[in-house]
């Protein structure tokens, strides 16, 4: 059985308050029956593709639409992401606490604040798949034209060189599409919005409520959504200096542990996987919790 899992990003813009990476896994099979079921919805509303903000914003198509359309037309299509995809992983972070610890070399090393997102998925989406039993390989899919994509490519490749990250990271493939045509992109539109805009309200930088409606709605899927903490920012910020630091030929992570004379400090990167993978729980009804995902 084949699986594929769809990713989109949101708030990458200049003078957002947080950053924010999600998407769904299902398989060839779910998400055909999703695009047949999508695309009428879509007719039947008038819309040529789904974009949430333009939603939320109620501008472009979605201009002059009362709540009652909306709330049904976004019911409809949460009903559709819940009804085919298997599971879901979203992940977040502040950007201000982003700007203020990470460092140029290690912000240039990761990607920027999209390739740290998107590479902590793909190292915390496998251990999700195994929790739910899933064993196959995995296909990844990413929204085209994001910043720092090029950067999580290149860490895609280099495990999937590698037979045993490869296999422990469940990887079969890397591809980037367009949202308007791929249809699961747009699902993933929805939750990476609705992440990008809780998380300034959780952490209390933006005095609004809570979005009560649409994460609650969303978590009927299995689902992992986190976002990195100051302290992750911290320790991420110090390994990848330290990574970005050595040459190619010494970048053996299995074998080596990593020093640095400035920070006076010393990690293998058993203790990298063990520490960089914690963050908080978004809140969805209840208190957030710190986990780890094994």
């Amino acid at each position: 059985m084949c699986f594929t899992a769809y990713f989109d990003e949101s708030g990458t813009h200049k003078g957002s308050a947080a950053v924010a990476l999600a998407g769904y896994l299902s398989t060839t099979e779910g998400w055909e029956a999703f695009d047949h079921q999508w695309k009428p919805v879509l007719k039947k509303y008038g819309i040529e593709f789904f974009h949430m903000a333009d939603f939320a914003q109620r501008q472009g198509q979605f201009r002059g639409w009362s709540e009652d359309r909306r709330r049904e037309c976004l019911r409809e299509l949460h009903d559709i992401i819940c009804g085919n995809a298997i599971a879901s992983v979203g992940y977040g972070l502040s950007r201000a606490a982003y700007d203020a610890i990470v460092c140029a070399k290690a912000d240039d090393f990761m990607g920027g604040p999209y390739g740290l997102l998107a590479s902590t998925l793909l190292i915390d989406f496998s251990g999700l798949l195994r929790l739910l039993g899933v064993r196959s390989l995995i296909a990844y899919r990413f929204e085209s034209g994001a910043e720092g994509i090029g950067q999580v490519a290149s860490v895609f490749d280099h495990n999937l060189a590698s037979p045993g990250h490869s296999a422990f990271h469940r990887l079969l493939s890397f591809g980037i599409e367009n949202k308007r045509k791929f249809t699961p992109l747009q699902a993933a539109d929805i939750l990476a919005y609705e992440l990008y805009k809780q998380l300034p309200r959780q952490l209390g930088v933006d005095p609004r409520p809570r979005r009560l409606f649409p994460l609650p709605s969303l978590a009927r899927v299995p689902h992992y959504w986190g976002y990195v903490t100051e302290h992750n920012l911290r320790t991420i910020n110090r390994i990848a200096s330290i990574a970005a630091s050595l040459s190619e030929d010494q970048l053996d992570y299995r074998q080596k542990s990593f020093e640095v004379a400035r920070g006076r400090c010393s990690i293998t990167v058993q203790e990298f996987q063990a520490r960089w993978r914690w963050c908080a729980r978004f809140m969805v009804g209840e208190a957030p919790t710190t986990v780890r995902i094994a």
